[in-house]
């Protein structure tokens, strides 16, 4: 049998350690780099083209035509409609992020805010919104009510009709 030093078995422990090191080193690079990571994508895509024609005084029915539904719609406030936009590619650590919230006075667009995301969208100067005139009474009719029709026209000649007899 052959029998090895100290000094050899130390060596050959050594190589051993260094070729295993390097194989585990190895296997974890080329294992890691198998790895299938899908495209996360969540919430309503703002494309810019879309974007640029949004506009204040557009009604609520042209803006969903327009964006699309909100996809988390706001229980405390039905006058302002959030379009979130979250999209990572499966690899990169940098994801795309977008947001715009559009804000409703009676029905039509009162104002566009582009908190998150203005360099992915594309940016349109909103005119601030106009407020309606107030009038000295609130509770005064908007409108001129028309004039009543005039009372028909009595004659003292003409006498009233009797009443029609009633049956036995």
């Amino acid at each position: 049998m052959i029998r090895l030093s100290d000094r050899a078995m130390r060596a050959t422990a050594a190589y051993l350690s260094r070729v295993s090191l390097g194989l585990g080193l190895m296997a974890a690079i080329v294992g890691g780099g198998c790895v299938y990571r899908i495209n996360v994508q969540q919430g309503n895509y703002l494309d810019p083209k879309a974007v640029e024609q949004l506009s204040v005084g557009m009604t609520r029915s042209q803006v969903r035509y327009l964006m699309g539904t909100p996809m988390v719609p706001n229980s405390f406030d039905n006058d302002r409609w959030d379009y979130l936009f979250y999209y990572k590619h499966g690899r990169t650590r940098k994801a795309e992020e977008s947001q715009i919230s559009v804000y409703f006075e009676d029905d039509k667009v009162a104002r566009i805010e582009r908190p998150r995301g203005a360099a992915q969208v594309a940016a349109q100067p909103v005119p601030p919104a106009e407020k309606p005139k107030e009038t000295a009474n609130p509770k005064a009719p908007q409108e001129a009510l028309p004039a009543p029709p005039p009372p028909p026209s009595e004659t003292p000649d003409a006498s009233p009709t009797p009443p029609p007899p009633s049956p036995p």
